[in-house]
């Protein structure tokens, strides 16, 4: 990537080569941005040392899009090129959903053209209605887990608030509590 790329190693130090394959790799899809978008790309490698497995975290900014995505491996560069491809069908998705929704604001700062004058936004396939009932944290992770999904919306019994409990990649669980204005 032309644009601004910072090379960052946690547990390893990134050597010349690491940080040529990845510009190498990410001109690749620097393409998709247009030229007056000016991506910033930081570029994360890292040693676990637990596991001895290495990873590589992606992000890239616009002034309003930012992107990421991290693979974990045993090798570094083939992480790294598994990230890109994750990388450049995150920036083929948003064209699509952008190009669907006429977000011509966002688009802006792609390299995509205009979406056709007759065609449909995309539609909602399904749509479910929740009772929420009050619970505790233990006991939506229960549910979230007999159902098999990774995230799940309820009632917290304590603040009577909505929430929403989901699995980082890390494997731990996250919570985003809804204020209500």
């Amino acid at each position: 990537m032309k644009e601004k790329l910072e090379v960052i190693g946690k547990g390893l130090e990134v050597t010349p080569a690491m940080r040529d394959q990845a510009q190498k790799k990410l001109e690749k899809i620097s393409g998709l941005f247009a030229p007056d978008a000016e991506p910033v790309a930081v570029v994360v490698y890292k040693v676990h040392p637990k596991t001895n497995e290495q990873s590589v975290e992606i992000t890239i900014s616009t002034k309003k899009l930012t992107l990421r995505a991290k693979t974990r491996g045993t090798d570094t560069y083939e992480c790294l090129d598994l990230t890109v491809d994750k990388l450049a069908g995150q920036l083929r998705k948003a064209k699509t959903q952008l190009e669907n929704a006429r977000t011509k604001d966002i688009l802006k700062d792609f390299n995509l053209g205009e979406a056709d004058e007759g065609e449909t936004p995309v539609a909602v396939k399904k749509v479910k209605k929740l009772d929420l009932v009050p619970m505790d944290v233990d006991e939506a992770i229960a549910r979230m887990d007999a159902l098999g999904h990774n995230f799940f919306v309820y009632l917290d019994s304590s603040t009577n608030l909505i929430n929403i409990l989901y699995i980082r990649d890390d494997g731990s669980f996250g919570r985003i509590e809804i204020e209500r204005n």
